[in-house]
Formats: structure tokens, sequence, C-alpha cells
């Protein structure tokens, strides 16, 4: 098969699918891990681990406007 083996062509697709395909799913529940786990099937525990891989972006680059608001510290200025 041109030199590719079964487990070479699994792991290539699933490179190619499953990381914009979590980064779909967290923009769409506003990075809330628990429903996006929900919806692609798998445990929050293993999503948060496939979260820490290179290239997927955790719930802070999620949040779309949410967390882009700036908060007040206990100092009494703001933070971003």
């Amino acid at each position: 098969m041109g030199g590719l083996e079964t487990g070479d062509i699994y792991s290539m697709a699933l490179q190619r699918v499953e990381k914009p395909l979590i980064t779909l799913v967290l923009k769409k529940t506003e990075g809330n891990q628990v429903r996006a786990a929900h919806l692609l099937g798998i445990n929050r525990n293993t999503l948060r681990k496939k979260i820490r891989e290179p290239g997927i972006r955790g719930r802070s680059a999620m949040m779309g406007k949410r967390g882009a608001r700036k908060r007040k510290s206990n100092l009494g200025y703001d933070r971003s």
C-alpha cells in the first residue's frame, strides 16, 4: 500500500482530524470541557490530556468575549 503500514494511516488520519475537531467543539462550547467531552463522546480527563498536546488551545483561548474582559485584582488595578 505505497509503503505505509495500517497503523501509519490511522495515526496520520487521526492527527489531521482530531485536533481541528477538538478545537472546533471547544469553540462551540465556549471552552466548557465537560460539554465538549460529552459532544465528542469521550471522558473529560481524556479531553484534558488531548488539550495539553501541542496544537490544541485550552479554555482561555476558546472563551471568546467572556475570556477577553478585564478583571480587577485585589490590588485595585485592572489585569488581563
